[in-house]
């Protein structure tokens, strides 16, 4: 995205289970209903989807555990790997990665496979 005009986007689940990330607005309504992934209400054919008004920049992606290597555990659905392959795939530059953490949540190892995309960077208090 160039300029210097924000746009901001929340994750939406699809009935189907796909991920996606739309246009929001003051007057949306958000929902945690599934699995604690915060989303907007409203009908999709009206909301603008990320990756076809150019992509996004920055993602913050949720997350149980985390490790230094910056491997995450989701909730096991893999909606945010996905996401992330997808977007790897529609836009040229790729998006930074970011998750915020307690330092609870932060693992000597978390388990990983394949499918999974890490992180580029895990923030958190370290006392």
């Amino acid at each position: 995205m160039g300029g210097s005009q924000l746009e901001y986007f929340s994750p939406k689940l699809s009935v189907d289970g796909r991920l996606r990330q739309l246009t929001t607005g003051s007057t949306r309504e958000i929902s945690n209903k599934f699995f604690h992934i915060t989303h907007i209400i409203g009908e999709d054919e009206v909301l603008e989807e990320a990756l076809s008004t150019g992509g996004l920049d920055l993602i913050f992606v949720p997350g149980l555990g985390f490790d230094k290597q910056s491997n995450r555990l989701g909730w096991g659905k893999g909606y945010y790997d996905t996401y992330l392959k997808r977007c790897l795939q529609s836009q040229d530059v790729k998006p930074y990665t970011l998750a915020l953490a307690f330092k609870e949540q932060i693992c000597l190892q978390v388990p990983v496979d394949e499918n999974d995309v890490r992180v580029d960077e895990v923030l958190y208090e370290d006392s």
